[in-house]
């Protein structure tokens, strides 16, 4: 393999994949995540706006897939910023200039790393490739620690590079170079780290000298895989924990903002047809999704599915917000229970597209048994792309409606007998 130098004029695939999967979180700090959260978060502090994040992931897309100059990006950093009036940088252009720079440098140089690291650990490329080497490549202002590690030669599975691939910095140059079993010959002893423990948002964080904390992960080790790839006990454990570990929650609170929002800049919605209702959130749709569930491989082929990953999307996501305003007892934790509807499923119906003709659609209403002494239980329904290589959450709710009149609405696919 040819060493790759950053150029961030020569884009490739798998780098503007993980810019374009991420989820846009609202932040006011730098610090208000942690590490690999941000392989599936795009954030920019102090940016809590939506339309405002938005434009910028945006930007840096564009950047990524056009090849874009820092001076080009900083034009269109200035224009967002004048656009969405944003206050602490909209009269400093010299702060401005500078946080143009940090985001462009930190994004684009993470998303190479993690393209990066997704070619070189494919089994085609370690097998012809299985030793890394670590380069420095910062002249001005270099951090001793990453000069004194250039040159470092190690098997890609050592688990130094678990904590020491780059960047591992903000400003951090340093990249890693793939080399042939040929280098054998050269490797060497994993450096000894030293420790230091430094604040984070008023906790103590134990971090390698030399690593930035919050740098001390691989960029794109926890980057969506394909999920589809694994066996499902895999595939819903990653989910699970996708689901809880914070960025799930904050962009559900960043969708509902985006209802506050749509309210204020509308007349009220109770006053709105559906179609004008519709019509308004798709402006706001920007195409973002999340996984919510796995199907079994039994499930997947009753619904005649490719795929087993239910995803909720922005648009629908926003629209039952909508459609639950003013209902208690149901927030962003309220998702984390559809794999359990999903699992636990006591009924299952293809919806009739046409109850005259018995046209059946793509949508299949999935409900869970009642508990006792519980009037409703949670029900799904999730919709397949006509291909079936995706499903999505198309409703998600407490419904009270017995089964009699559930399987009125079509075909049963599926029931659960004691």
């Amino acid at each position: 393999m040819a060493d790759i130098a950053y150029n961030f004029e020569l884009p490739f695939a798998e780098q503007i994949a993980y810019l374009k999967q991420k989820v846009r979180i609202p932040t006011e700090s730098w610090q208000d995540i942690y590490g690999s959260v941000h392989d599936r978060a795009f954030v920019v502090a102090g940016a809590t706006k939506a339309e405002l994040l938005t434009d910028l992931h945006n930007a840096v897309i564009k950047a990524a897939s056009e090849g874009m100059s820092l001076g080009a990006f900083s034009k269109e950093f200035d224009a967002i910023v004048a656009k969405h009036g944003w206050a602490d940088l909209a009269n400093d252009k010299a702060y401005r200039a500078w946080r143009a720079k940090t985001i462009y440098d930190t994004n684009l140089r993470m998303s190479h790393a993690a393209g990066r690291y997704n070619q070189m650990t494919r089994p085609e490329v370690l097998q012809a490739f299985p030793i890394w080497e670590y380069v420095h490549r910062t002249l001005e202002n270099p951090r001793l620690l990453h000069k004194a590690w250039n040159g470092t030669l190690l098997y890609a599975n050592d688990p130094w590079w678990s904590v020491h691939y780059p960047p591992q910095g903000f400003g951090c140059k340093c990249t890693v170079y793939a080399r042939p079993a040929s280098y054998a010959d050269q490797l060497s002893e994993s450096p000894i780290d030293e420790y230091e423990t430094v604040q984070w948002q008023g906790k103590d964080i134990r971090t390698p000298k030399g690593v930035q904390a919050g740098f001390g992960y691989v960029p794109s080790v926890d980057w969506y895989p394909n999920l589809d790839r694994y066996p499902q006990a895999i595939s819903k454990q990653l989910v699970a924990d996708w689901m809880v570990d914070g960025v799930f929650y904050r962009w559900i609170e960043r969708i509902n903002s985006q209802k506050q929002t749509l309210a204020e800049q509308t007349q009220a919605m109770a006053d709105m047809d559906k179609t004008a209702k519709v019509a308004a959130m798709r402006q706001m749709d920007t195409g973002e999704k999340y996984p919510v569930a796995v199907l079994s491989d039994t499930q997947k082929q009753l619904l005649g599915s490719q795929t087993a990953v239910i995803n909720l999307s922005e648009f629908d996501a926003l629209k039952q917000a909508i459609s639950r305003e003013g209902n208690v007892g149901f927030d962003a934790k309220s998702y984390t229970k559809v794999q359990r509807v999903i699992d636990d499923a006591t009924l299952i119906v293809r919806q009739y597209y046409d109850k005259e003709t018995k046209e059946l659609s793509r949508r299949t209403l999935w409900v869970e048994g009642f508990v006792e002494g519980k009037k409703s239980r949670y029900s799904a329904v999730l919709h397949q792309s006509a291909d079936g290589s995706e499903i999505y959450l198309k409703s998600y709710r407490l419904d009270s409606t017995k089964d009699t009149a559930i399987k009125k609405r079509g075909e049963v696919l599926f029931e659960k007998t004691e």
